[in-house]
């Protein structure tokens, strides 16, 4: 994911275990066929002079009508990231 700000690219994240253990189970607070595994981009409240964030989730019910639990399989994880520099 590269992301920009007016129209620069800033940096460039790479997840190289993300998408291989990304749960696939469907949103119970989602609904509309939504997996719970999501990546999230936000803001502060104030407004796009904000700080800004990036959330990677293997399985997370934040997005849809409230939040209900949902849970990794046992095992290890990893979570190996790589930011470049444009």
């Amino acid at each position: 994911m590269t992301l920009y700000d007016a129209g620069v690219a800033v940096f460039t994240v790479t997840l190289a275990d993300w998408a291989a253990q990304a749960s696939t189970a469907l949103s119970p607070a989602a609904g509309d066929g939504i997996c719970v595994n999501d990546i999230e981009f936000a803001h502060g409240p104030a407004g796009h002079d904000a700080p800004a964030y990036v959330l990677f989730s293997l399985a997370a019910t934040g997005i849809g009508r409230g939040f209900q639990s949902v849970g990794h399989a046992a095992g290890t994880y990893r979570n190996r990231m790589t930011v470049t520099l444009p």
